[in-house]
């Protein structure tokens, strides 16, 4: 059985770097983003570019993360603990991929902000596997990064599900 991954936020331009990314490789896709129009776009296009895809969306943060195995919020670090709040209790036993804040502002958030966001989620999702994806220090990311895409979907592959503790 294949990895379902949810992208909250994909319709934002980094959103769907990934989407295109995971559902070219046939990763299932669970799409979720506040603005309808953008996101129901995003699903055509992936169904039509992706024929034999998996792709579902939703409105709702619990109804697309529920029947994900990995969460990938396509935001900034700060709006994380945000996120997270509204779906706490669908996400025990997951995986949530943090992406490097450099890809979403000009500016990096700080080494320390960045620290307390995770430390803050390891509390809040004691049972949930915290996947910082780390890519290579290169510089200021652009959402024109393939390679972004790209180790997200290699991180993705190599899950171990079943490592992943549940209470």
């Amino acid at each position: 059985m294949k990895t379902t991954v949810a992208i909250l936020g994909s319709a934002r331009p980094e959103g769907q770097v990934l989407a295109h990314s995971l559902a070219n490789a046939g990763f299932p896709l669970r799409l979720m983003c506040s603005q309808h129009e953008d996101l129901i776009a995003l699903a055509a296009e992936l169904n039509e570019t992706y024929p034999n895809a998996d792709i579902d969306y939703s409105f709702a943060d619990r109804e697309t993360t529920w029947e994900a195995d990995v969460i990938i919020p396509a935001a900034p670090f700060v709006l994380f603990n945000t996120i997270t709040e509204k779906i706490k209790d669908v996400i025990t036993g997951k995986v949530l991929i943090m992406i490097p804040d450099a890809l979403f502002t000009q500016q990096t958030c700080e080494k320390t902000e960045q620290a307390e966001v995770e430390e803050s989620l390891h509390k809040t999702l004691p049972y949930t596997k915290l996947v910082n994806a780390q890519l290579p220090e290169k510089g200021l990311l652009t959402i024109r990064d393939e390679q972004m895409a790209l180790d997200v979907r290699q991180i993705v592959g190599k899950l171990d599900l079943a490592a992943i503790g549940t209470p």
